[in-house]
Parts: structure tokens; sequence; C-alpha cells
């Protein structure tokens, strides 16, 4: 019994030697869980008021607020949130932005300073050419809030 005792336990010592042993350098780090990837802050980041929509002044109660790639605007008592997406190597420059529960919408914009311009899709099927006025858009401008 106890010729076959040994053989067994060096085996299993063996094993558990080869298979249980710490490298060198000490226990292995344990694997870090892949975190959430930021979005990268845009030129937009902050909030913003809407001081004209199609060349008329407004009540300055309208706020759009960008944060990662995060769009909320609040009118009065509604607000509309999802996200949004820019292309600057464009001319103009584009925006992408889609609401919850809304389709998506294309448009083009300016930013300048403080000062933030906006032409989206109104009646029109595509997105616009070019900053200005033009029937089938809506031209908004934002001033940014300090």
């Amino acid at each position: 019994m106890k010729r076959l005792l040994i053989p067994v336990l060096t085996s299993s010592l063996m094993f558990c030697v080869t298979s249980c042993a710490v490298k060198p350098g000490g226990p292995a780090a344990p694997k870090a869980s892949p975190a959430k990837a930021k979005a990268p802050v845009t030129p937009f980041e902050g909030a913003w008021r809407e001081v004209r929509n199609q060349g008329n002044e407004t009540s300055g109660s309208k706020m759009w607020e960008f944060k990662g790639d995060t769009i909320t605007i609040r009118d009065g008592g509604k607000i509309f949130a999802g996200t949004f997406s820019i292309n600057e190597s464009r001319t103009p420059k584009e925006m992408d932005f889609q609401f919850d529960g809304y389709p998506l919408n294309k448009a083009v914009y300016e930013l300048t300073g403080d000062s933030f311009t906006i032409k989206v899709l109104d009646t029109a099927m595509e997105r616009a050419a070019i900053l200005g006025t033009q029937t089938g858009y809506t031209l908004i401008i934002c001033t940014k809030i300090q």
C-alpha cells in the first residue's frame, strides 16, 4: 500500500506545483474590465441659448445642451433628448442628430466663437448645401451661456 501511495502523492504534488505555481515577478494582475468609452468632447460642449429662429428674435427660453455625444433641448416644459455626431471635414460642416422617438435630422452648421448657427430640415428631404434662410429648412442661431 505504501509503495502505491508514494507514486500517487508524488504525481499529484508535481501536478500542483506545475499548474499552481506563481510565475516569477509575483502573481498575475487581474484583468481589468473594459471601461465604457467616453464620447469625445466637441466644440459644442456646454449650454447654448436660442436667440434667433428664421431671422426672428426668440424669447431666449429655448436651451440647447451638448455633453459628449448627447444633445438636450429644453423648450419651456418640453425636453427633447438624443444623440448627435458632427463631420467637420465637410463644407459647410455637418451635424446629424436624433431625438428619442423622432427621425434622424441632417443639418449643416457654423460655429464662430460663442455663436452657433444651425440649419435643420423642416419640410426638405435632403441636408442643406449652404447656410442661410431657405424654404424647407429652419435656420437657428444660438449663443453660448457663460
